[in-house]
């Protein structure tokens, strides 16, 4: 899970919209912005992959929401999580 998190990531972050970013930030700002993403989508998947071991349920991300952030944003998320995944 935590590869595909990170190659989602990469796809979408780092090959699709580098030249805004690096004509504002230039090279080594470019650098470290794909470098905190990359740290966060690592950060991510490794959280999903542990909570995905210890509380295995269907529907994992909406349910993950409910009960350890808030049940009003848990259905926030099914909302759009059904809007955006086919």
């Amino acid at each position: 899970m935590q590869f595909i998190v990170i190659s989602a990531v990469i796809g979408g972050g780092i090959f699709n919209n580098n030249g805004e970013a690096l004509e504002l930030a230039g090279p080594s700002g470019l650098l470290l912005s794909v470098t905190v993403i990359g740290l966060i989508a690592i950060c991510v998947g490794e959280t999903l992959a542990e909570l995905t071991q210890k509380f295995p349920i269907y529907n994992a991300i909406v349910e993950y929401v409910r009960v350890f952030v808030d049940e009003e944003l848990g259905w926030v998320v099914g909302i759009a999580y059904w809007y955006v995944v086919p």
